[in-house]
């Protein structure tokens, strides 16, 4: 069973919106962590990435 890392403590929270441009077929989508200095197993962060309805 994979830890779910939790945005606001495991890593900073993601916001915004990420374009993925005309010819392009990819796009970064930076995860910063956040050390807090517990040790704890590896995490794993879900993405949506949703159509954009326009």
């Amino acid at each position: 069973l994979a830890a779910m890392a939790t945005p606001g403590s495991d890593y900073n929270a993601l916001s915004g919106i990420v374009t993925i441009g005309p010819g392009s077929a990819t796009a970064d989508v930076p995860v910063i962590p956040i050390d807090d200095l517990t040790v704890e197993p590896n995490e794993s962060v879900n993405v949506s990435i949703t159509p954009d309805p326009a």
